[in-house]
């Protein structure tokens, strides 16, 4: 037996995060300094070719941060050179 149908699902959101990493990201977010005391904030979810950097921050010489917020602590996550 053999079926064909197909579905509408709508618009593809894209990955979003859920409840406890999204506000986890905007309380760092607004306390940049426990990451570096002298970060600013560029923007939140900033999307890239490879998904969406979680906070993408500026130091003051104008370098630019990638800060990855995972749920885990064993999953690695390392950004070189990004920009």
């Amino acid at each position: 037996m053999t079926s064909d149908f197909s579905q509408e699902f709508g618009i593809d959101p894209g990955l979003q995060g859920d409840g406890v990493k999204t506000h986890f990201q905007i309380l760092l977010a607004e306390k940049l300094v426990m990451i570096e005391t002298s970060l600013e904030l560029i923007r939140r979810e900033y999307p890239t070719n490879i998904g969406p950097v979680d906070l993408l921050c500026r130091t003051p010489s104008g370098e630019t941060v990638a800060v990855g917020v995972k749920r885990r602590g064993d999953i690695e996550f390392n950004i070189t050179h990004l920009f």
